[in-house]
């Protein structure tokens, strides 16, 4: 069994009840022990609660319902302030355990450690937009990356440095094969946590998306000790629709810059090839630039969106 009665699975869900029930379904198989909190912010959040629950009875869940659509972070900050337990793993609704979602593990290494934080990788499946016309066809590409088990792993290691007027975040590549706990300032969204730490350090919850760097920041603020296990692995199954789409159309990496009180944020993805730049102007617009990193990746990525531009 992988679950532990000393950690707590929290989950932010939004009118994504198909995504819930199948992750629930996993735990059930993998990480039964483990007490679960929903937070779910959907306008059909009283029938998911009443289908969960019932649904799921031999699971230890709490469902908490808010007002509508409240966010990430601040979904976020709800479950964490309900949790009991010394520790918490962090899922969005959309991911799925199997048998290498070790959460046993996970707390050893993180108590053993004395770490804040340790993330996992995520291995990740096509998108399926349900309702457009690629909806076949990532439906397809999906049910081959099963049969194959194939699926594009990301988990990386990033460096954060901040200076008076600007942040920079570089963000590379770990070795997947590593048994070994990587250090890092920042890691992918699913990760097992100190709750108390947490609790007091706080998503920001005028963010209800682009909250990822905005929460590392200021963690490795605080003085944070994160790593990563390359052995924690979970798949992530992203689907959306177009109500679900409508309500993600908005960028608030103004707000990380406001409330970090810096003039630019640079992020250096090597591991997909990409740097970003978001820069406060002085006409109180934000403008956002994207280039290429220097390294193999980048070029392709540079090569193949200069031709998709033409």
């Amino acid at each position: 069994m992988n679950g532990d009665k000393d950690v707590t699975i929290v989950i932010k869900t939004f009118i994504r009840i198909s995504c819930i029930d199948r992750l629930l379904a996993s735990i059930v198989k993998y990480a039964c022990e483990c007490p679960i909190i929903i937070c779910d912010d959907g306008s059909n959040a009283t029938e998911n609660k009443s289908y969960i629950l019932s649904k799921y009875q031999n699971l230890n869940i709490n469902y908490i319902i808010t007002e509508q659509n409240i966010g990430l972070s601040k979904g976020r900050n709800i479950l964490v302030e309900n949790v009991k337990t010394k520790y918490f793993i962090l899922c969005d609704d959309d991911f799925v355990f199997f048998k290498k979602t070790n959460i046993k593990m996970a707390k050893e290494l993180i108590s053993r450690e004395k770490l804040d934080i340790l993330g996992g990788v995520c291995l990740h499946a096509y998108r399926v937009n349900f309702g457009s016309k690629r909806e076949k066809i990532s439906k397809f590409l999906r049910s081959i990356q099963r049969a194959v088990h194939y699926y594009r792993k990301v988990g990386y290691s990033g460096v954060i440095k901040i200076n008076e007027k600007d942040i920079i975040i570089k963000n590379d590549k770990i070795n997947y094969n590593s048994k070994n706990i990587i250090l890092t300032d920042i890691c992918e969204n699913f990760f097992i946590a100190n709750t108390k730490k947490v609790r007091d350090l706080k998503w920001y919850e005028k963010l209800k998306l682009n909250e990822h760097e905005d929460f590392f920041i200021r963690a490795k603020k605080a003085g944070f000790k994160i790593g990563i296990i390359p052995t924690l692995k979970v798949y992530h199954l992203p689907e959306t629709n177009s109500s679900f789409s409508k309500h993600r159309n908005k960028n608030y990496y103004m707000d990380v810059l406001k409330n970090n009180n810096i003039k630019e944020l640079t992020i250096i993805r090597n591991n997909v090839g990409i740097v970003q730049t978001y820069k406060l102007l002085d006409d109180g617009r934000i403008d956002i630039s994207q280039s290429y990193t220097k390294n193999s990746l980048g070029k392709l990525k540079k090569l193949y969106y200069t031709k998709i531009k033409k």
